[in-house]
């Protein structure tokens, strides 16, 4: 890789000009992309690796390397890679140092719309491993974040976004959320085929969100499993649990939600704990497999809708919900 230092571009005019000046290939346009490729990028004290602002002409930066180094004024935008209304960009298959100083961000977007961020590799530390604000169809995709401090993935009033295939693995018993989907303006998103791995806070937290799919997801050795607080019309669905201690839980002023066709094995604590102030919430068709002798279901309103679900116990339950039994099958082992 060749050594370069930070790359800070301000607008389309900005772009044509760096480009014509470091010889990248392309022209901007859909076919014919710049490429920013095969770089190896460390932050300076006053800025972080590269900075796109304003700028909707076609990009794809792949291949490179960023690395920050320096206890900064934290580089201006708190990221090593930000991105500020900002569309048509594909980052793809490049290389975060492991050994970077903190900074509070990996990848973030700000405004910014129609973009790819995909096959990334970041080790380095971070509150959040990629952030996205305010921003719409954007696609996060096969992406591995294994350091984070808070959040791998956040989504902060970001609506209609896709975030499959990532793999988030933080180490063991740091208190970090796998994904968070936060904002009223934050819909329509989905989240789906994402592994997640000891993540010692909430594997996927939905906060006052709506309309969005949790499909397809595995969620392995985690204390929290997904959340809803304060959602409405979301999907849970055909999701994966394994050593899952909280698999579902449904809070605040949640409503109108779906929880269908999720698996969990060796689960722990309360397998679905609903506690919202709302009721109207659906969970129907799911298989809980070897639950420990505790208590499966615990919620407040009679008239959420817990049904044609399968327990599977290893001992006599400690509570068994008597008005919703009918509709459901517990079997010991």
């Amino acid at each position: 890789m060749l050594p370069h230092n930070p790359i800070n571009i301000t607008n389309n005019a900005d772009l044509e000009f760096v480009a014509k000046e470091e010889g990248w290939k392309g022209d901007g346009t859909k076919n014919n992309p710049y490429i920013i490729e095969n770089y190896d990028i460390v932050s300076n004290k006053y800025m972080g690796c590269l900075t796109l602002r304003d700028i909707n002409k076609h990009i794809i930066i792949r291949n490179c390397k960023f690395g920050s180094y320096f206890k900064s004024d934290i580089q201006t935008t708190h990221a090593i890679v930000y991105l500020d209304n900002v569309s048509n960009c594909q980052f793809i298959n490049n290389q975060f140092d492991d050994s970077s100083v903190f900074t509070v961000h990996g990848i973030k977007l700000f405004h910014c719309h129609n973009n790819i961020i995909a096959q990334n590799n970041i080790p380095s530390q971070h509150s959040y491993g990629i952030a996205l604000a305010f921003s719409t169809h954007n696609i996060i995709f096969n992406n591995h974040i294994t350091n984070p401090i808070t959040d791998g993935v956040m989504l902060d009033n970001s609506p209609n976004n896709i975030i499959v295939y990532n793999t988030i693995s933080p180490p063991t018993n740091r208190h970090v959320t796998g994904i968070t989907l936060e904002g009223e303006q934050t819909q329509h998103c989905i989240v789906s085929h994402n592994t997640f791995k000891n993540t010692a806070n909430f594997s996927i937290f939905l906060l006052n969100t709506s309309n969005s799919i949790i499909q397809f997801n595995k969620l392995l050795h985690c204390p929290q499993g997904i959340t809803l607080y304060s959602a409405t019309h979301c999907q849970v669905v055909n999701n994966y649990f394994l050593g899952v201690k909280q698999t579902i839980i449904i809070q605040g002023s949640s409503k109108y939600n779906h929880v269908i066709g999720n698996v969990a094995n060796y689960t722990g604590d309360q397998t679905i704990n609903i506690t919202c102030e709302k009721p109207f919430n659906i969970v129907t068709h799911n298989v809980f497999h070897n639950t420990p002798n505790t208590t499966p279901i615990t919620y407040n309103y009679s008239d959420i809708h817990v049904y044609n679900n399968i327990f599977r116990y290893q001992n006599i339950p400690v509570f068994i919900p008597i008005h919703h039994e009918y509709r459901n099958l517990f079997i010991t082992l």
